[in-house]
């Protein structure tokens, strides 16, 4: 057949004028109006397709891809993960930042009280030579004597944190974990291997765990379901072992 004329095949084409990527759902696609034989056709929520969505008893669908990768809804949408700490390692940081700023209290504190102590008595006791300026002479000498100070008495109170007090945590979360991993108890004879701690951090929170809520899944029973007990006609019956329930006898 011939492909001239108004019966030919044409290439469909448009343009989309749309909003920069934002994470509302509700955004709207409407092309610029425009005359002559063009179409417009106005595109909303209720035409919005999210990511990770399927289509399904439709026959005929016409696609307009506007956003893609994290420019989508749901790429802008997505938050960064939190981060999981323990409870004592929040504490733990909690306390440092206290001592911190005490320390950093003191050292300014007994610095500049020391450092205008030494100028009164260098000017009372001039017969000891106290060299306040750090062999600096001048009116910079004074200046830097209240830098120095602080600094003296910051160096004498870094004691207040032991810098191998992380260390002793993490060796006691590595020996929490050990011991853990050799707990026979914990011993799973089918697949012949123990228990394996992904994250010591979440070793220290076990001991302060006061309840647990979970639902009936396979986390905690294994799927594994056993009756304890059964409730008929308001008399509470005990639970019968598997092997003494007959399937074929009829029970009223």
């Amino acid at each position: 057949g011939s492909f001239d004329g108004p019966t030919a095949s044409r290439i469909a084409s448009g343009v989309t004028n749309t909003t920069p990527p934002d994470d509302s759902a509700r955004a709207s696609l409407a092309p610029p109006p425009a005359g002559g034989e063009l179409q417009t056709i106005s595109l909303g929520h209720r035409h919005l397709l999210l990511q990770s969505s399927y289509i399904k008893a439709t026959e005929r669908v016409y696609a307009l891809v506007v956003y893609t990768g994290n420019e989508t809804k749901c790429g802008m949408n997505k938050k960064p993960a939190p981060k999981k700490w323990a409870k004592i390692d929040r504490a733990v940081s909690r306390y440092s930042m206290i001592i911190f700023t005490c320390q950093i209290l003191c050292a300014l504190g007994f610095g500049l009280w020391g450092c205008f102590r030494n100028f009164a008595i260098a000017d009372e006791d001039w017969y000891l030579a106290m060299n306040l300026g750090e062999h600096v002479s001048g009116a910079d000498a004074s200046w830097i004597a209240i830098v120095i100070y602080p600094l003296r008495f910051f160096l004498l109170t870094s004691v207040m944190i032991p810098i191998s007090f992380k260390f002793v945590v993490d060796m006691s979360k590595a020996y929490m974990a050990l011991v853990l991993e050799w707990d026979l108890s914990m011993w799973d004879d089918e697949r012949g291997e123990g228990m394996r701690v992904k994250d010591s951090s979440i070793v220290e929170d076990l001991a302060q765990i006061d309840y647990v809520l979970s639902d009936k899944t396979g986390t905690l029973t294994q799927n594994v379901m056993a009756l304890k007990a059964l409730a008929a006609n308001g008399d509470n019956l005990d639970a019968l072992p598997l092997e003494a329930l007959d399937p074929n006898q009829n029970t009223s």
